[in-house]
């Protein structure tokens, strides 16, 4: 496919990453923000790759399964000491706990779509070469970069193969 992101410079989209990042980390919304840029980022990766929406969140579920389990595990955890204390038999969760929890839930959600979004867009000897003339990164930490992508490139293909 010959999309928009795909014809985008690498450190081009790192950037546009890191401006989307700020916004949603220091926002003081607790969840309607959040919900936005979940919203948004799914909204542009279903524009962007032509997806359906069963489709997309079925390539999805691993993220959105440990996001669920996520929030669980922190509700479950902010109900259970408060204030130093353990209470063991007595779940106290306040709407702030689970506005807070959801909020993380929400946040985590879209840096994996963001970051997802950034991984499929770009190729790996296109991004280690922008780096290293652009950046000035050193070759041998980009070297040991790309010897990491590949590996993990060759493992996720296995996984696909079983």
């Amino acid at each position: 496919m010959n999309l928009f992101l795909d014809k985008l410079n690498p450190t081009t989209k790192i950037w546009i990453m890191i401006m989307l990042f700020i916004p949603i980390t220091f926002s003081y919304d607790l969840v309607f923000t959040p919900i936005n840029f979940v919203l948004l980022t799914i909204v542009i990766i279903l524009l962007e790759r032509n997806l359906s929406v069963p489709n997309l969140f079925f390539r999805l579920k691993g993220i959105i399964l440990s996001s669920i389990l996520l929030v669980i595990f922190l509700l479950i955890t902010r109900g259970f000491g408060k204030e130093g204390e353990y209470q063991i038999f007595n779940i106290g969760i306040s709407k702030m706990d689970i506005e807070l929890v959801f909020s993380l839930g929400f946040r985590m959600i879209t840096f994996a779509y963001i970051t997802l979004i950034f991984i499929v867009t770009t190729d790996s000897v296109d991004l280690v070469l922008r780096l290293i003339h652009q950046w000035h990164f050193p070759y041998k930490v980009m070297l040991c970069f790309s010897s990491g992508v590949q590996i993990c490139s060759n493992i996720w293909r296995g996984i696909r193969k079983n």
